[in-house]
């Protein structure tokens, strides 16, 4: 009885927490577009000074965890970087084979360029197949995807 009491507890604490993931990704995300989207253009800029500090990683974990033939799969990851260009966090969705392995390859440095402000987050995408075509343009975001040229 006490095992299954402890179960069902522990089990509730882990999908809160899940849950809490989720909204937390999803409101630093729009948060990213937001500030990628800045009519100085600051937040795009920063966006390409992180991407060109990340690529190498970013295509290493790419190349580690694609498949062949293509999942067509992504991997969001929103990294949020203090003043000083220390990573503060770094977050990944959806829930996915490809996530996971990236979660567990990827190696950013601990010091990124330093961003227009404290606690900016840049979403990058990767994608486990061809760019697609989104309507209404690219995301407000990095995408990179295999054929990705430095």
């Amino acid at each position: 009885m006490k095992r299954m009491l402890s179960f069902i507890l522990i089990t509730g604490a882990a999908s809160l927490l899940f849950a809490a993931n989720r909204a937390d990704f999803a409101s630093l995300s729009l948060d990213a577009a937001k500030k990628y989207d800045l009519p100085d253009h600051a937040g795009s800029r920063y966006a390409e000074k992180f991407s060109d500090w990340s690529t190498e990683p970013m295509l290493h974990s790419m190349n580690v965890c694609g498949s062949k033939p293509f999942t067509n799969r992504y991997c969001d990851i929103i990294a949020v970087i203090g003043s000083d260009g220390h990573i503060r966090h770094v977050l990944f969705s959806p829930s996915n084979p490809y996530v996971d392995c990236v979660r567990k390859d990827l190696r950013l440095g601990a010091v990124a360029p330093n961003p227009p402000a404290d606690n900016w987050p840049v979403q990058i995408r990767l994608i486990d197949g061809l760019r697609p075509k989104y309507k209404g343009g690219d995301k407000p975001f990095i995408i990179l995807s295999p054929g990705h040229v430095e």
